[in-house]
């Protein structure tokens, strides 16, 4: 009798553990978002000119006010202001630095991790500051903007006035879609 007990009870929490797996997603990762042979998009420096860097999740842009090494970048609406205008400047090998028309200053992220914060800086020839832009798929002339140094993908949460730029894992995440609009 002990064993058919035993038995019973084994097999109920064999089936309840088997419901319950069945009940999890099969992995909390999202999809891989880069293609293991994607290749970074060569840009049209004809087009280098100062523009906005438009989130497409939030239809809002880059902005960093002032000009101290350091000063957040964060999303605001977008304005015909030149803290919000970003040029490309070439650095060879479809990497770019994307530079504040106001400021001067160079767009980078502080460390590699997720979550890291996306500030303006002096433009020095830094990993850090060097960005890939991958097509973002389904949407033209949409990128993912890929940190060289840190291979993350710049992103901003919600559609919040001043809320702060940062990195993550790339995936396909529309707040990490960014286009450049004149």
């Amino acid at each position: 009798m002990k064993r058919a007990s035993i038995r019973i009870v084994i097999a109920f929490f064999g089936a309840l553990f088997a419901l319950v797996g069945a009940l999890q997603p099969a992995s909390a990762e999202p999809a891989a978002a880069l293609p293991g042979n994607a290749a970074p998009v060569k840009m049209d420096m004809a087009a280098s000119a100062a523009t906005w860097l438009m989130n497409l999740n939030s239809g809002k842009c880059a902005l960093s006010q002032g000009g101290a090494d350091g000063q957040p970048v964060v999303q605001y609406q977008c304005l015909n202001y030149n803290d919000q205008r970003w040029s490309l400047v070439d650095k060879g090998s479809s990497r770019f630095q994307l530079r504040n028309a106001n400021s001067g200053k160079c767009l980078l992220v502080r460390g590699t991790g997720n979550e890291a914060p996306a500030v303006q800086f002096q433009c020095l020839n830094y990993v850090d500051q060097y960005w890939e832009f991958y097509n973002y798929p389904g949407y033209p002339g949409w990128y993912w903007l890929q940190n060289v140094n840190s291979r993350k993908c710049l992103i901003v949460r919600g559609g919040s006035d001043g809320t702060q730029l940062v990195q993550f894992d790339c995936a396909q995440y529309i707040d990490q879609a960014w286009g450049r609009v004149i």
